[in-house]
């Protein structure tokens, strides 16, 4: 099964401000390899 972009929701990055934020299972993790930003709540 081919997992498309529009599936993921992705909100924008408090830390590099780009929409590239993916929110899976409470963490939150940006896929901007540039900026690396992640944060899970437990």
């Amino acid at each position: 099964m081919e997992l498309k972009a529009n599936d993921m929701q992705l909100v924008q990055c408090p830390s590099c401000s780009q929409s590239t934020l993916k929110i899976e299972n409470g963490c939150h993790s940006c896929l901007n390899e540039d900026c690396g930003f992640s944060k899970c709540d437990v």
